[in-house]
C-alpha cells in the first residue's frame, strides 16, 4: 500500500497544474535566452536546453485518466485488505475454544454434595 501511495503522490505531482506551468515557464525562458544570446557556445547550450524541455506540455486527459485509475486501484486494495482483516478476525473467533463449563459445573456439584454429606455426618454425631 505504501508503494502504491508513493507512486500515486509522484504521479499527482507530475500531472499537477503547477508542474505544467513550471515546465512551460522553463521552456519560455530557454527560448528567450536562445533568442537573446550572441555567443555561439551559449546558443548551442540554450538550444540543447530547449530540446530537453518537454514540448507541447499540457495537462492531458490520458494523464488524468491514468491518475484516476491509480486512485481506484488503491481504493480497491484498501477495501480488499479491510475484508481480509475481517475474514481473519472471524476465522480466529471461530477457532477459539469455548471454556468447558460442564466439567467445572460437575466439579462444583461434587463439592456441594460433599459438603452436604459432611454436614449430614456431623449432624448425626
Amino acid at each position: 500500500m505504501s508503494t502504491l501511495a508513493a507512486k500515486q503522490v509522484d504521479l499527482e505531482e507530475q500531472t499537477s497544474a503547477a508542474e505544467f506551468n513550471r515546465l512551460k515557464e522553463a521552456e519560455r525562458e530557454a527560448q528567450a535566452k536562445l533568442a537573446a544570446t550572441e555567443s555561439a557556445y551559449d546558443r548551442q547550450l540554450f538550444q540543447r536546453q530547449s530540446r530537453c524541455s518537454p514540448t507541447g506540455v499540457t495537462p492531458s486527459r490520458g494523464r488524468s485518466l491514468m491518475l484516476e485509475r491509480m486512485r481506484v486501484r488503491r481504493s480497491m486494495a484498501e477495501h480488499q485488505i479491510k475484508q481480509l482483516r475481517l475474514d481473519l478476525s472471524q476465522a480466529e473467533a471461530r477457532r477459539m475454544d469455548a471454556p468447558e463449563l460442564s466439567s467445572r459445573i460437575l466439579d462444583i456439584r461434587h463439592e456441594v454434595d460433599a459438603f452436604d454429606e459432611a454436614d449430614e455426618l456431623l449432624a448425626r454425631d
